[in-house]
């Protein structure tokens, strides 16, 4: 967010440049010709900023503190001071919404596209239900079989009018290691797993956002907690047809036979303590 104080103004009311901060100083504001402004970027904490959460909506609150300060001899005494509160409010989603806890469950890697240059952010986190508005904690992750887990996979900074994302595979294992021979899969090819009805996919191929949820069952074996892992691509709609068909008879993108794995994972998902064991 930004806010800007008009340099006239200022001067009018008898103050100087110095007189300006937010509730950070070392967040020193940029002047122009007619303003002065600061940036702020959208994290907790930055340059002072409160950060506040309705459920619906995150805040972000900071403080235009405007002061005359006298230096007399060995005492510094503030004239006058003017204090200005400004906020930004923005609608919660699955991106947003991970500002709002501390330490959210996350697993970020970068994406790379054969025919772009650079590297595309990429991010998964868990949510409580399916707003998408309320990710799970480190260590917070804690389900009963009876529960149903919701999983986010984003993009960050790709042109969302030429690229897709696309989860081509998700499984579950009693191990952090993706490669764990023991697993249970939660999506193959981009499609659910035609033999578990509780999986339900809410957007897979469509945008640079995918959704999916799970409901908890009981997972192989006799394990207290499961990790899950997610395979994601790019596709460029540009030079490919990016849709996913489910059931997966075949993918209307190309699948090529040198596909590179781009793997996230997040856990540990732990099993609440039931007599029953722990199954996706």
């Amino acid at each position: 967010m930004e806010v800007s104080i008009s340099k006239c103004k200022l001067f009018q009311l008898g103050f100087e440049r110095e007189d300006v901060r937010i509730n950070d100083e070392h967040c020193g504001g940029i002047e122009g010709e007619d303003f002065i402004s600061f940036h702020i970027n959208n994290t907790k904490g930055h340059c002072g900023s409160i950060v506040q959460s309705n459920g619906t909506h995150i805040m972000y609150k900071n403080t235009v503190w405007i002061e005359s300060v006298n230096n007399t001899g060995n005492v510094i005494t503030r004239d006058r001071t003017i204090n200005v509160e400004f906020s930004c409010a923005y609608e919660l989603d699955l991106k947003i919404s991970l500002e709002t806890v501390l330490k959210p469950m996350l697993s970020v890697i970068n994406l790379t596209l054969p025919t772009q240059e650079g590297n595309f952010v990429t991010k998964m986190a868990l949510y409580k239900n399916s707003s998408y508005r309320n990710p799970y904690r480190e260590g917070e992750v804690v389900l009963s079989t009876r529960d149903i887990l919701f999983v986010g996979v984003f993009v960050e900074g790709a042109d969302e009018n030429q690229l897709i994302l696309i989860v081509n595979m998700c499984w579950a294992t009693p191990s952090r290691y993706s490669s764990d021979r023991l697993r249970y899969i939660i999506i193959e090819r981009g499609c659910p797993n035609i033999k578990d009805n509780t999986i339900g996919m809410a957007e897979n191929g469509v945008s640079l956002t995918c959704r999916f949820h799970v409901t908890v069952f009981k997972f192989i074996g006799d394990y207290d907690e499961v990790h899950l892992h997610c395979d994601v691509t790019l596709c460029d709609s540009e030079i490919s047809a990016c849709k996913v068909n489910c059931p997966h008879k075949r993918r209307m993108y190309s699948e090529e036979g040198n596909h590179q794995e781009h793997i996230l994972s997040v856990g540990p998902i732990r099993r609440r303590g039931e007599s029953n064991q722990f199954r996706f």
